[in-house]
């Protein structure tokens, strides 16, 4: 399992606002350090708690990258 592996991985999200402007958040290699994953029981959330780290890019480019789009 990834969480538990320390598997590259990428993470990448879009928030909007109230106005109708996004927000893209773009994390492209990150590395899961230390999770713990707490499995509840049948039909209940399963949390997670951990940290990650974000590295460069295999283009070189960028660590993380958020572009803002107007509405």
């Amino acid at each position: 399992d990834k969480f538990t592996a320390g598997t590259k991985s990428n993470f990448r999200f879009q928030i909007d606002d109230l106005d109708g402007n996004s927000y893209i958040v773009d994390i492209p290699l990150i590395t899961y350090t230390d999770f713990t994953i707490a499995a509840g029981g049948g039909n209940q959330d399963v949390v997670q708690d951990g940290t990650w780290g974000a590295s460069i890019d295999t283009n070189g480019v960028y660590s993380i990258q958020i572009d803002a789009l107007d509405a």
